[in-house]
């Protein structure tokens, strides 16, 4: 059997992620998005971007809400999105490896009880298991939640303690699509993550005419000069949640 080139084998993911979000998106009823990942991470960012991109592609329609941790209100939520559901941004934070955002989405389905909660496509990992408990007690009280994993080792974990609906979903970065390779500064980049979810240690000595980087080594103060420069298209006269909204998008794409 041919192997599928990228481009067939995107469009059959993206295909897969609609079956899996067409329960929970209607063209007709607002939606809201928390948890923009406003952090050094250009994986989340394409995440983010990606699930921009499927509600535009295959609604032709945007958020009426999002937000970051930080700036969250749910008062606001309830004015923008006063029916609909809650979508929470997707990647791989879901447990107590990183864990400001395991509290945030547990604060959510505490304080809507009685709305449904989707989890955009994300990885699950917890040490502890009283987090773990903590997690699946209020999980089961929200009874309508649901859970979108994007590996089969997070599913069965899923399945196994939580009490919810979940379901196995392709990253939503695919949403993007396909992309032209641009010409490579180095035959080979070791790109080697430096933070909480490493695999190991590299031995850097074993490789040395490889250049090793992980994107959270950018300089913040470059990340965020970045960041501010693409909000300028905030500066249409457009309604203020969809000048919220180009910024968030903004941020992404820088």
């Amino acid at each position: 059997m041919p192997l599928e080139t990228p481009p067939v084998l995107i469009a059959r993911l993206q295909d897969m992620i609609h079956d899996c979000l067409k329960d929970y998106v209607r063209a007709d009823e607002p939606l809201a998005i928390l948890d923009f990942p406003d952090i050094r991470n250009c994986g989340d960012s394409a995440i983010w971007l990606g699930e921009m991109a499927y509600l535009k592609d295959r609604y032709g329609k945007r958020p009426a809400y999002v937000s970051r941790m930080r700036d969250f209100s749910a008062e606001d939520l309830e004015r923008a999105v006063p029916t609909g559901p809650i979508f929470i941004h997707g990647g791989g934070n879901f447990g107590d490896l990183w864990i400001t955002h395991q509290d945030f989405r547990e604060r959510v389905l505490e304080q809507f009880p009685n709305r449904r909660i989707i989890q955009f496509p994300q990885s699950i990992h917890y040490k502890s298991q009283e987090r773990r408990e903590r997690s699946a007690r209020i999980i089961g009280r929200h009874k309508n939640f649901v859970l979108l994993v994007r590996d089969e080792e997070s599913k069965a974990f899923a399945e196994k303690h939580f009490d919810c609906e979940v379901r196995l979903c392709p990253d939503m970065a695919f949403c993007i699509g396909a992309l032209e390779p641009e010409a490579s500064e180095f035959p080979v980049l070791a790109m080697l993550r430096a933070d909480l979810e490493k695999a190991g240690d590299a031995d850097r000595s074993a490789y040395p005419d490889i250049p090793m980087e992980d994107w959270i080594t950018e300089s913040a103060r470059q990340v965020r000069v970045a960041k501010a420069i693409g909000t300028a298209s905030a500066l249409l006269a457009l309604k203020p949640a969809e000048v919220r909204l180009r910024k968030l998008d903004a941020a992404a794409h820088n």
